[in-house]
């Protein structure tokens, strides 16, 4: 299994000084430009995951106590 950022920090217990935005698809992919774009690389970590699933693992690994919420259907999320 291939070892990411995401487990590196995880596994450690360190926090790196710049925040972590993953993207989804490979470096020099449309999503990673767009990503380049929103999140400058000299202020954000970027990385990569290749599936939606890689996402939210990456995301739970960083920040294990995080949860996500959604509004309940039909209403307005604003």
């Amino acid at each position: 299994m291939e070892s990411t950022k995401a487990d590196e920090q995880a596994g450690s217990g360190s926090i790196d000084s710049k925040p972590i935005v993953c993207f989804l698809g490979p470096v020099s992919s449309y999503t990673h430009q767009a990503t380049m774009e929103a999140f400058p690389p000299d202020q954000y970590d970027l990385m990569p995951v290749t599936t939606i699933k890689g996402m939210y693992v990456a995301g739970l690994r960083l920040h294990p106590v995080a949860q996500c919420h959604a509004p309940p259907a039909g209403e307005d999320p604003s």
